[in-house]
């Protein structure tokens, strides 16, 4: 690919995200007269490098896109937003009021939506632990935590480990505000927008109409970068996550983006 531009594009190893550029990462699609240098990140990782400017085109938590809106745009295809659904308050048993407030809690990233999310969800919490969202689990069956914020393929197994749910942030965030939850969306640096957004959001349009035939290498491709192996959670996932947002964010998508911000910090009470 001597003398074609070279743009590094960052997504994570999710279903959600395998299946929106299975086709692309099996060579089946290309983004013409562009050497595209596809990585694989948990989405903590992605974050960071969007808020290093170090990353050309990514996937990042909706929730850090009001950090890096001066210097990157949103591509109107990739996203992640979910119509009353979304990170799962996970606990191993049925936390009443004053048990919660000492719990110990661990979300997966600073910067990640379901942090946030939890942030507004209660906002008078104090400090919270990260852990990779693949470690969450695993780490309250083992008693490291209380209370962990889930998202991805986990909302549909956490039960088989013995945890609970004690709410779906989601459902809660799109009760309060009429708006669908936004996890994730595609960026792409703003020097790059007018000459590369287009193709882009054509190529994975074009990615995702394949992989709804049903590809077998598209599949393959899927089930190799899956955190869970079960053929049915992965396709609960990427039946929950692939929706007309990810083929067209519109008007309505990039609103609920917008009013994704910090929640305000608690007020000071004088004695």
């Amino acid at each position: 690919m001597r003398n074609q531009p070279r743009l590094t594009l960052g997504t994570t190893p999710c279903p959600n995200d395998s299946y929106l550029l299975g086709a692309v990462a099996t060579g089946q699609i290309r983004l013409q007269g562009v050497d595209l240098a596809i990585e694989r990140c948990d989405i903590e990782t992605l974050n960071a490098r969007v808020l290093a400017r170090d990353i050309d085109v990514a996937k990042i938590s909706c929730a850090v896109y009001h950090e890096v809106a001066d210097d990157y745009e949103l591509l109107d295809s990739g996203a992640a937003l979910a119509d009353g659904y979304g990170p799962l308050v996970l606990a191993t048993h049925a936390l009443d009021e004053r048990e919660l407030a000492r719990a110990r809690v661990v979300a997966p990233g600073e910067h990640t939506t379901g942090a946030m999310l939890f942030r507004h969800w209660a906002p008078a919490w104090g400090s919270l632990a990260y852990a990779s969202y693949d470690r969450i689990v695993p780490a309250l069956v083992a008693g490291e935590y209380d209370v962990g914020v889930c998202i991805h393929e986990s909302r549909f197994t956490y039960a088989e480990s013995g945890l609970v749910s004690l709410g779906d942030l989601g459902a809660w965030w799109q009760a309060v505000r009429g708006l669908p939850v936004p996890l994730g969306c595609y960026v792409i640096r703003r020097p790059l927008y007018d000459r590369y957004a287009e193709p882009l959001e054509h190529m994975m349009r074009c990615a995702l109409r394949l992989a709804a035939s049903g590809e077998p290498a598209i599949r393959a491709h899927i089930r190799a970068h899956a955190q869970e192996l079960d053929d049915r959670v992965i396709a609960q996932h990427i039946e929950l996550y692939v929706n007309r947002y990810t083929h067209t964010l519109g008007e309505r998508g990039r609103r609920a983006i917008a009013a994704l911000v910090p929640p305000a910090p608690p007020r000071a009470v004088c004695a």
